[in-house]
């Protein structure tokens, strides 16, 4: 789980792939947590043995062929969607690698299928957490715990969905990433990834890969704000990183589409206005722009997504994220700090 996700949300590579997993499924809690044998003897009465990793993976691999069981515990469930984004890394990697050779099926890409896939795993995950916060209704700090828990596993999903849909060492380095893990950023590859990204956010075709990675950020802000106590996911990690990935991909959509030039909007994308007599007023001021830009965008049909370009402030996204991400003491998102408070400073300048 670990390892893919330092591949999949950080560009590194995968050091075992999913396919290497002979094993069966983790045991329920109740199993595993048991504390003599004869608690473990009576709770294995009523359990099956768990499935194999490799044979629920592949059901959600191929959703609409392969029935996927119903039965799986929460962290079996984690499991699966770490699954399938080590499937999506090799695939990305290996268009990487082939050198323009590799051949698509005509039908459909990799991407396409991966996004189905990704999609029946929430759905599943949907209907188990659903469940399970209903039966957690007459105790308020389990239900809390498991809120965070639901939020930052949708958090991954959300990222993984973003990632499909572009690179986000381009969307570091168009932010204004001077070291991306370590290795300096240089002007040619800034301008690579500017080019990149400003195709990106301006191509309407029929993958709509821009307007589909704004709206999965969008939801991970939106969540965030609906269903935390100041954004707090417990002991979560890679919670910190999505947030930051969800506030790049925002506002580098906001800011990279020609179509708030062309609308002539650009008053809009000032990140002033939000001074005012104290910083808590102006803190206020941040948060409502912020979330009025975040609702818009989840709202929003794919389609319609560029219509939401230019009707909020752009630096008011990075502003708030800075103070939320301000208490992490991880080097990382320390990181990712420095580029965040660049772009309140890029769009003040405006």
């Amino acid at each position: 789980m670990w390892d893919t996700q330092h591949a999949v949300l950080f560009s590194q590579s995968l050091c075992m792939n999913a396919a290497e997993l002979k094993l069966c499924l983790p045991w329920d809690s109740t199993l595993w947590e048991a504390e003599t044998a004869e608690e473990w003897h009576s709770a294995s009465l009523t359990h099956q043995s768990p499935p194999s990793y490799l044979s629920i993976l592949k059901s959600y691999i191929n959703p609409d062929t392969e029935p996927r069981p119903q039965n799986l515990n929460e962290f079996s469930r984690v499991l699966m969607l770490h699954g399938l984004m080590s499937v999506a890394w090799d695939l990305n990697r290996r268009d990487q690698t082939s050198l323009g050779l590799a051949i698509s099926p005509s039908n459909q890409s990799w991407q396409s299928r991966i996004s189905r896939s990704y999609d029946a795993w929430s759905s599943d995950f949907t209907a188990y957490t659903t469940s399970t916060l209903t039966s957690l209704s007459s105790d308020p700090t389990a239900k809390s715990l498991f809120q965070q828990f639901i939020t930052a596993n949708l958090a991954i999903y959300h990222a993984a969905h973003i990632i499909l849909h572009v690179e986000i060492i381009d969307l570091q380095i168009y932010a204004g990433a001077s070291h991306i893990i370590g290795r300096p950023v240089s002007k040619t590859d800034r301008e690579r990834s500017r080019q990149r990204i400003e195709r990106w956010a301006n191509a309407k075709d029929g993958q709509m890969s821009a307007a589909k990675a704004m709206s999965h950020a969008a939801q991970i802000l939106r969540d965030g704000i609906r269903k935390l106590d100041n954004w707090d996911a417990g002991d979560m990690f890679h919670y910190p990183w999505c947030l930051y990935l969800a506030t790049l991909t925002c506002w580098t959509f906001q800011t990279a589409t020609i179509k708030t030039i062309d609308t002539g909007t650009d008053a809009r994308i000032d990140g002033g206005g939000a001074e005012s007599a104290n910083d808590e007023d102006a803190d206020w001021d941040s948060k409502a722009e912020m979330n009025a830009l975040v609702s818009a965008m989840a709202r929003a049909k794919v389609e319609d997504m560029w219509m939401v370009v230019g009707r909020y402030r752009t630096g008011d996204l990075p502003r708030v994220m800075v103070k939320v991400l301000g208490a992490v003491r991880w080097a990382v998102v320390q990181e990712g700090m420095v580029v965040l408070r660049g772009l309140v400073g890029r769009s003040e300048l405006r």
